[in-house]
């Protein structure tokens, strides 16, 4: 892939003298006939062209002054930024919103292009970061301690990531769940798109930071050069949802297609786009993915195509005061009476309806540092991973990023809301059961195959806890 890299500079190193004026006036360079390839860090070393010349990019970025918007500071502003300064586009990053995937592949996008020009290799595309991958689950080595790539390395994350003797969690990295569905987004927030970004997006960010390490804030996860790579592989699981889950993107709205961004070119002039100028990224944007899937056109906007609406049907649980999340396990016993018990087997055969435990109102001071394995029924006892990752009771995480944190952004603040789709397995498990039992359970990245438990920063409130009914769209 490097040696493709190489060719490709080569290439467009060679071309006329009138592409190279244009080069100077419009900011690009004429296009080849084979995309970008961003590829799988795994395959990479430190050594790698591809890597050299990010660490070269960086440390040229770093060189130009904050108002500058090809440097490094002000494009980790545009996602976030604890700088009082007001500047164009900073701030604007799209979380919890169904303009996650969209407005993240933009940024990733124009950012690649700075890159590009900063390094001088007219070459490079953005790599990514695999961690849904068994054989990926630690920081790739050239970011860890030590790496002869210094712009590459920060200590701003959590040590035992940082030095290579953590790992992701396999729980922390799945996204199973969240493409269970076709659907990109829905008002109750049981979409791909909604789903996606608590885990396995937030949960990276949360295991990668630790307590107060960059990647856990929205505010300065963007200044650690890995945010780009865990960004660019959370940009090739949108093609992967697409391609073999069946997912269809929301291209018949008017207000996710028609919604406009600025960024930034290389040369540092703003420039604007919407969703229907990215949708289809091989053929818009020039850039296909190591080993990516192959993805059929999508014509957009498309009011021709038929909204999916779906029904949500709530269903009732009372439960008394919910104890606030910390270090210890916290579970929550609800009844279940054999009515509402009966509903919900039912609903376990059911094709076309689908049963999602809610939580609602979730928020907390400041950044916790940890993540919550979400059990219905009781958490194991055991913290190895072998017990924990595939256990039938574990429906998702409570990780708090984007929203939910009053200390970030507090003009801006909003309490989180989860949503957890029961697998067949979890509501037939409920068969001779007269009570629900919810369990909460901290814990960090793994250290020597367990769990760690990292003490939390700061407690998590839930306001509310409940079932959702939704009918499918086929």
């Amino acid at each position: 892939m490097d040696k493709l890299n190489r060719q490709r500079f080569l290439t467009v190193a060679g071309t006329s003298a009138v592409a190279a004026v244009s080069e100077g006036l419009l900011g690009t360079r004429p296009a080849l006939a084979a995309p970008f390839v961003r590829q799988d860090v795994g395959t990479l070393t430190a050594s790698s062209s591809t890597m050299i010349s990010y660490a070269a990019a960086i440390k040229t970025m770093q060189s130009r002054a904050v108002t500058d918007p090809t440097s490094w500071a002000y494009q980790a502003a545009i996602h976030g930024t604890t700088m009082t300064q007001n500047l164009q586009s900073w701030n604007t990053c799209e979380h919890n919103t169904e303009f996650f995937w969209s407005w993240h592949r933009m940024y990733l996008y124009w950012f690649e292009r700075i890159v590009r020009r900063a390094s001088g290799n007219y070459g490079w595309a953005l790599p990514y970061w695999a961690w849904d991958s068994a054989s990926e689950r630690t920081l790739p080595t050239m970011f860890q301690n030590g790496t002869s790539l210094s712009q590459l390395y920060t200590v701003n994350r959590d040590p035992n990531i940082n030095n290579g003797s953590a790992s992701l969690p396999a729980g922390d990295v799945s996204y199973a769940s969240d493409f269970s569905t076709t659907v990109f987004s829905t008002p109750s927030q049981t979409g791909a798109n909604d789903t996606f970004q608590d885990t396995p997006h937030g949960a990276v960010h949360v295991d990668v930071g630790g307590a107060s390490g960059w990647m856990t804030s929205i505010l300065t996860s963007a200044q650690d050069p890995i945010f780009y790579l865990h960004h660019a592989n959370c940009d090739r699981l949108w093609q992967v949802w697409r391609a073999n889950y069946g997912g269809s993107d929301p291209v018949n709205d008017a207000t996710w297609t028609g919604k406009t961004y600025t960024f930034f070119n290389e040369n540092g002039a703003a420039v604007t786009m919407t969703a229907c100028q990215i949708i289809n990224a091989a053929q818009q944007l020039n850039y296909v993915y190591q080993n990516g899937p192959t993805l059929s056109q999508e014509t957009c906007p498309s009011p021709a195509k038929p909204p999916c609406h779906i029904r949500i049907l709530p269903f009732p649980l009372q439960f008394a005061k919910i104890p606030p999340l910390g270090d210890q396990t916290v579970p929550i016993s609800v009844p279940l009476s054999a009515d509402a018990r009966g509903q919900l087997l039912k609903l376990a055969e059911s094709r076309s309806e689908a049963v999602y435990l809610q939580l609602s109102g979730v928020e907390t001071a400041h950044q916790p540092g940890v993540v919550w394995g979400t059990y219905v029924g009781p958490a194991p006892v055991e913290r190895a991973e072998t017990n924990r990752a595939n256990h039938p009771a574990l429906v998702g995480n409570v990780v708090l990023f984007g929203t939910g944190i009053r200390s970030v952004m507090p003009r801006m603040f909003r309490p989180a809301v989860f949503s957890f789709r029961l697998s067949k397995t979890v509501l037939a498990s409920l068969k001779d059961s007269d009570k629900l039992v919810i369990t909460f359970d901290a814990h960090g990245p793994l250290l020597k195959g367990e769990l760690s438990h990292p003490k939390v920063q700061s407690a998590v409130q839930i306001a509310k806890i409940s079932i959702i009914i939704e009918t499918l769209c086929f």
